[in-house]
């Protein structure tokens, strides 16, 4: 009952507050920074292949081969003859992008009370400040998705809802999935206690997840 009564509370001004101040510190640490989108690629050699093992039994030692793959396939997908890939593999990306399974959830999330209260050219600069980082966001993302996608096709699995199903397990828990329904029993709700357990929480959605994930 409380996490249902949690989802569909009205937004408070308390909470356009403390959106704001976390969309203010996401664009001071992220935006425009080099640094940030070449360390967000890393998951790719951490968290990803260990997801890809315990979540899709994918052997450790192949989930770089099924990665780069997928990353190949993609290039060719977004920028060369979409009609060259396998059929199948056409669909999954046909499939992610219309599900919308690549957008960058950080961005989105972390940024939404700042785009409420945009003009159009502020708007604008929040995205060109972010392009980078959301866009190895959806790299990130799609890679793992397809990735775990073909390490389960390797193995003779022909259902293709269930590898697709999964292949979006493995990314959420390497990539993690932003948003209040993520957010911890402590830090629901409108009171201030949970206010200021927001507030501290602004960088530590990954990080939680990326432990128990690893649990």
């Amino acid at each position: 009952k409380s996490y249902i009564e949690h989802m569909l509370r009205n937004e408070e001004a308390i909470d356009r507050l403390t959106g704001t101040i976390k969309g203010i510190a996401v664009m001071k640490y992220l935006a425009g920074r080099v640094s940030a989108p070449l360390v967000n690629l890393t998951a790719l050699a951490t968290s990803v292949p260990a997801s890809m093992e315990g979540f899709a039994d994918i052997p450790l030692h192949k989930t770089f081969k099924y990665l780069g793959k997928a990353g190949r396939y993609y290039k060719k997908y977004k920028f060369g003859d979409k009609k060259a890939l396998p059929k199948d593999v056409r669909q999954l990306f046909d499939d992610i992008h219309e599900k919308g399974w690549h957008n960058a959830q950080y961005n989105r999330e972390a940024l939404a009370v700042l785009r409420s209260k945009a003009g159009r050219g502020w708007d604008r600069m929040i995205d060109w400040s972010m392009l980078a980082f959301g866009a190895t966001e959806q790299l990130n993302r799609v890679t793992t998705i397809a990735g775990a996608y073909l390490g389960q096709k390797a193995q003779g699995i022909k259902d293709y809802d269930m590898m697709l199903e999964k292949a979006k397990r493995v990314s959420d828990q390497a990539h993690a999935t932003y948003g209040k329904a993520n957010w911890p029993f402590i830090a629901r709700g409108s009171n201030p206690a949970a206010q200021v357990m927001k507030a501290f929480y602004v960088f530590r959605t990954f990080s939680h997840n990326y432990l128990l994930t690893m649990k």
